[in-house]
């Protein structure tokens, strides 16, 4: 019923310590709100791109990409007209409609929309639901809390499978035929039957989540134990030089000269 979104691989990623690549997501994150220059975070995108494709083949890169694609298409449309100062770009009946820093605004807000979406992308993939809970408990996150952020993580790409199993149902019998020059309120009335029965599919299973975590041992009050564990800190010290590095390297950019 729940499906993992983690990539199986041998990479350094991989065996990269869980609670170094947690920190190391929340400064990636943290990096694309810098006050620095479009080439700098354009840089950093790159690597995010590169090292994803080399951890999680170009597929993941792909498909994050595809799936964010309508929001970059509206970002890039609309934040120009928001911002017309500086050099105009295309001017209509004397008005500004388009200019240089309207552009760079929508330019800068597509990177850092796709760079924090490929850095959360890059740390699920490398990154097995077993380590991210022990990490998230070694930071002080109550178990309960982190079993549902990683159930959360894990059922959406089963309703989206499911979703995709419902279409193929519903075109096998005709009843979902999306016709490309439809208005909008026509397509919503056509998926509408799709969205009810994922619904009542997703709703009757339920029960079942209910069964494993019951089996589990989830509620009780006495203090959990774990087949897994982290490995200590003492073995870890190498993967935290190498953060320690990496946050120095990414906090310098503040002083560099903007380009």
């Amino acid at each position: 019923m729940l499906e993992d979104i983690y990539y199986q691989g041998n990479t350094f990623i991989h065996k990269f310590d869980a609670r170094a690549k947690l920190i190391a997501l929340a400064e990636f994150v943290i990096f694309f709100f810098f006050p620095v220059s479009i080439t700098i975070l354009a840089v950093f995108l790159l690597f995010i791109m590169i090292f994803l494709i080399v951890t999680a083949r170009i597929n993941s890169l792909l498909n994050s990409l595809k799936a964010i694609l309508p929001l970059l298409i509206l970002v890039l449309f609309i934040t120009p007209f928001f911002n017309r100062t500086g050099n105009p770009i295309l001017i209509i009946s004397g008005k500004t409609i388009f200019s240089h820093n309207g552009i760079m605004d929508a330019l800068r807000l597509a990177i850092r929309f796709t760079g924090i979406t490929l850095s959360f992308t890059l740390y699920f993939k490398t990154t097995s639901m077993e380590n991210m809970i022990l990490s998230l408990r070694w930071f002080g996150l109550s178990f309960n809390l982190s079993l549902v952020i990683t159930i959360s993580l894990r059922y959406i790409p089963y309703i989206l499978s499911v979703y995709r199993n419902v279409v193929d149902a519903h075109k096998l019998r005709k009843s979902y035929i999306q016709k490309r020059k439809a208005t909008f309120i026509t397509k919503i009335r056509n998926i509408r039957p799709v969205l009810i029965s994922v619904l009542i599919y997703s709703i009757k299973k339920i029960p079942i989540l209910a069964m494993v975590l019951e089996k589990k041992g989830i509620g009780r009050k006495n203090r959990r134990t774990s087949y897994l564990k982290l490995k200590s800190i003492k073995l870890a010290v190498p993967d935290m030089i190498l953060l320690s590095i990496l946050t120095i390297a990414v906090f310098s950019t503040l002083f560099l000269k903007k380009i």
